[in-house]
């Protein structure tokens, strides 16, 4: 009787057991996971030229989607609109153009799930027709 165990004591090592094989997993799930990032720089969304403009004020957009990585393949869950981005922010600012775009681009992946996220930040300007015609000299 006194080397007998009690249902009670019998589920403890079991949860620890439980325990230990969660920790490892969610050990193992991190140390899997991988982020990468790039960035660049473009002058403006359209050729300015010679033509002035007036800025309006900053821009700061980001678009998120995920994929379902396996190997070297990647399903896209969602449709990425990446031109829907700098659409929005000329209609949002009513501004002719983006200039001093800074846009950058990061990936995490959790074992076979990709977050990608496209974002960028600039300064919408509006052109100033009425200076352009009196900066034009005639030949």
């Amino acid at each position: 009787m006194i080397f007998e165990q009690t249902s009670l004591e019998r589920k403890s090592p079991n949860k620890k057991n439980f325990l230990k094989k969660v920790s490892l997993l969610f050990l193992f799930f991190f140390i899997i996971s991988c982020a990468s990032s790039s960035a660049g720089i473009a002058t403006s969304n359209i050729p300015l030229g010679n033509k002035t403009y007036s800025p309006i004020s900053g821009v700061q957009k980001e678009v998120r989607w995920f994929t379902l990585d396996l190997l070297i393949f990647s399903i896209p869950l969602g449709k990425p609109s990446l031109e829907s981005i700098i659409q929005e922010s000329l209609e949002e600012k009513k501004a002719d153009a983006l200039v001093n775009i800074r846009y950058y681009n990061q990936k995490a992946s959790f074992l076979i799930l990709g977050i990608h996220t496209f974002g960028i930040l600039a300064d919408a300007v509006r052109l100033d027709e009425n200076r352009e015609k009196q900066n034009v000299r005639p030949r």
